[in-house]
């Protein structure tokens, strides 16, 4: 199927510069391209019918880009997807790319641990868990040093706060005058009790060395003691999840 590109608009007028930016693309305006690709297709966390169009042409730049281009292409498609994922109207212009958006998940994957030493990792990390589908750890995963999360005790059916990090590791009520009020402490899961990605997830941070990551995600998936929520911290592998077919 041939794109119109006359016929889309970015956020900054219509879209055809779109393919052109990427036909021009050379270590020498490398920089510069990819940022006005970014602006144009992925701005504010928002996106546009041109953002999805575009998905093809970032895999292309995945598959066969120099590295610096590859990695630009994947962190790309991987915001675009996180924020495109957050409505469900945009799932009919993300779908017919889910075989391309997979196969830059393994990309993704694969070169990781090459980010395992830059300030961006994290950020990698939730680019690549968007291309899996794993949308709730991609909106909302850090690096666990000073992490609040929001949650719903289904035994209490209370609004809780789940704070892991250098703070404590505990869930609480959160009171606007109080502060975090009625705090229980977070008991760590052991890996092997944690769910598939929960137990991948920390061992990626293990085998790149984040040892906040490491030493969070056991409380992430723990328990709390009796009244406030068992298991009220384990609210993020239940959010949303879309799954995607790998490519032949």
């Amino acid at each position: 199927m041939t794109t119109d590109w006359s016929q889309l608009h970015h956020f900054w007028g219509p879209a055809d510069d779109i393919p052109v930016l990427f036909a021009d693309l050379t270590p020498g305006n490398r920089e510069q391209t990819w940022l006005e690709l970014s602006n144009k297709l992925c701005l504010d966390e928002g996106v546009c019918a041109a953002s999805f169009a575009a998905v093809p042409l970032l895999w292309a730049v995945a598959v066969d880009g120099a590295p610096p281009d590859r990695d630009a292409a994947l962190s790309l498609a991987g915001q675009i997807v996180a924020a495109g994922r957050r409505h469900r109207e945009n799932d009919s212009a993300l779908d017919p790319h889910a075989s391309r958006i997979a196969h830059m998940a393994t990309l993704a994957d694969a070169h990781l641990s090459e980010h395992a030493q830059q300030t961006d990792y994290i950020l990698w990390l939730r680019e690549m868990l968007a291309l899996e589908g794993h949308l709730a750890w991609a909106w909302t995963l850090d690096d666990l040093t000073d992490a609040f999360f929001a949650a719903h005790c289904p035994h209490s059916d209370a609004d809780v706060t789940i704070a892991v990090g250098d703070y404590g590791h505990y869930s609480a009520i959160r009171d606007w005058e109080r502060g975090d009020i009625d705090r229980r402490p977070l008991r760590p899961t052991r890996p092997e009790e944690m769910s598939p990605l929960g137990a991948r997830l920390l061992g990626i941070a293990i085998r790149d060395q984040w040892n906040s990551l490491a030493r969070g995600l056991p409380y992430v998936f723990g328990t709390a003691n009796a009244r406030l929520a068992e298991r009220c911290s384990r609210w993020l592998p239940h959010s949303r999840t879309v799954s995607a077919p790998r490519p032949a």
